[in-house]
């Protein structure tokens, strides 16, 4: 082909894109998809009309550490933090991550 398509005739290709920050997140909430029309003008000609459509497939090591299981740990391991603030902190993860404005309603 040569970098040239026949009338009526169609070519796929195959992309692959690293998608980070806001766009990462948007796709993977689902609030956002990769679907869009690509307006191809030719310069003393018509306009084209490309429709693209992708699929977004999260990269699992890069989501937030909230949205990651909990991991199994063996007994032997030494936490190189106080156990005291290891059990705070877990607590906060595990009851706090859906309690509103935690750190700045006060009971005084």
């Amino acid at each position: 082909m040569y970098g040239m398509i026949p009338p009526k005739e169609q070519v796929e290709l195959q992309v692959t894109v690293l998608v980070g920050g806001d766009a990462a997140h948007a796709l993977s909430s689902g609030r956002d998809t990769l679907d869009d029309t690509l307006i191809l003008r030719v310069a003393n000609g018509a306009d084209h009309f490309v429709v693209i459509s992708a699929d977004y497939l999260p990269y699992e090591n890069l989501s937030p550490i909230r949205h990651a299981g909990a991991v199994k740990r063996e007994a032997a391991v030494v936490q190189k933090i106080p156990k005291e603030l290891w059990r705070m902190v877990d607590a906060l993860y595990t009851h706090g991550l859906d309690a509103p404005n935690i750190f700045v309603d006060t009971d005084l």
